[in-house]
Order: C-alpha cells, then structure tokens, then sequence
C-alpha cells in the first residue's frame, strides 16, 4: 500500500526529473554551447522484475519495448529508448564558468555551523543556503542529520570508443550494473568568462554496479567481471584488446 503522501513525493520527483531532463536535452542540442558536456544515446535496460504501469520511461524519445530473445539471463523484461549521459568534469566547469559569468563569486571557508552562512560570517548574508554536504551533514552544526548513510558503488573507467549505447540491468538483490558512456571532452581555456571545449574522438565507457545501502566499509568488488557477465551481449564484454590495438591495456 503507497499512502498519498508517498504519491504525492512520486509524483514530484517524476515531475523534476522530466523538467530536468527537458532542459539538459535543450543543452546537448547539436551545435548549442554545452553540447560537449552530454553524449546523446541509445539505451537499453533490463529487469529482474516487472516495471510499474504507466511506465514514466514512456515519455523518453525513442522509447519502445525489447523482444524476449534481447534480454539478457534473468531479466524479465527490456526496453529502450534514447537519452543523454553527463561529462560530469566538464560539466562542472561549464556550470562554474557560467555562474562567473553572471557575477557569481567563490568564498572557501571551513565552517562548522550553518548559521555562520546564514548570518554571513564570511561574506554578505545569502538569500538562501543549499546544504550539499553528504555524509558532512551528519557532523555539521545547525544540521546534525543522523539519517544520512552512504550508498556505496564501485565504477571502473574504460577507453572504448567503439561502443556508442548504454546498458543497464538491475539484479534481485536491489543491485544495478550498468554501461555508460560519456563524452570525452578538454577545458582548453577561459575566453571573455565563457568556456571554451574542444572534444576528440574518445569516448569513455563508465562500468559499475555493487550498490551497498548504509555500508561504511571499503570493500572491492571484481566490477568488470560482476557487469561483463550481466551485459554478455554487450560490445563492451566481446572486445578484447587483440580486437582494439589503438586502446592497448583496457
């Protein structure tokens, strides 16, 4: 049983995320100035469990359903669709460059209470503060939020640019493993306040899974074998080195 309040938080995270994603697809429009901080692709996901109806990944482009003979061992069904990943790096320094561009200015300080910012201990008092401190908001003062855990996630970070679609399967056990590229872009300089990106023809696949509710110990997983044995269609566990000379060593 969902109570409305449950519906309603639904609801509006689903609401975010397709105004979110609205505005970074307007972002990676070919030819727009943030167009190398996303790689527009295909995208294939699996479950180990039916999907809710309505599906909300309806409302993707390109959205349709995957035949049985796709989906890969335990799945029960697949779907694609078209979507975008982050550059987070270069991303970062787009948005930076664009809030010093609007006036925007940095102050780093260490603070131990958020009312030094409220009451603008290091600067003028803000309008608003947006606490972004992760596990930080356990200990910081004013906040003290004892609910906050880690998730913990391993990725590993491979050079194959012949793979162009993403992948993703969640497992029973509440794990996801997936395949993600990214574009591979360089910040080359600052011109009159605005970035400038050059991009080549890398592109890096981001591999990983293991997530881990609430666990504070660091422990390493085999990712690739653990992702490769989810994904055995996948272009990225059937190539080998020997195949790729360009990239040896991935």
């Amino acid at each position: 049983m969902v109570s409305d309040a449950g519906v309603f938080k639904q609801a509006y995270a689903t609401e975010m995320d397709l105004e979110t994603f609205a505005t970074m697809w307007d972002l990676s429009a070919p030819g727009g100035s943030a167009e190398k901080c996303f790689l527009r692709l295909n995208e294939e996901e699996f479950h180990c469990e039916e999907r809710p109806q309505p599906d909300v990944l309806e409302m993707m482009p390109d959205f349709r359903r995957l035949p049985e003979d796709d989906w890969p061992k335990g799945a029960m069904n697949g779907i694609a669709f078209t979507t975008l990943t982050i550059d987070t790096p270069v991303y970062l320094k787009y948005l930076m460059a664009r809030f010093l561009a609007g006036k925007g200015s940095v102050v780093r300080e260490y603070v131990q209470r958020i009312d030094q910012l409220v009451e603008g201990a290091f600067n003028d008092a803000p309008d608003a503060v947006i606490v972004c401190t992760g596990l930080g908001a356990r200990s910081l003062g004013g906040v003290e939020d004892e609910s906050v855990y880690p998730i913990r996630g391993q990725t590993v970070l491979l050079r194959a640019p012949w793979v162009r679609s993403g992948r993703t399967m969640s497992s029973c056990n509440k794990t996801w493993t997936y395949i993600m590229l990214r574009q591979s872009g360089d910040v080359c300089s600052f011109q009159a306040d605005l970035l400038t990106l050059q991009a080549d023809d890398v592109v890096q696949v981001i591999v990983g899974g293991s997530i881990a509710p609430n666990d504070w110990y660091v422990k390493e997983h085999d990712i690739c074998k653990e992702t490769f044995g989810a994904h055995e269609k996948s272009k990225v566990s059937k190539t080998t080195t020997r195949d790729n000379p360009r990239y040896p060593g991935t």
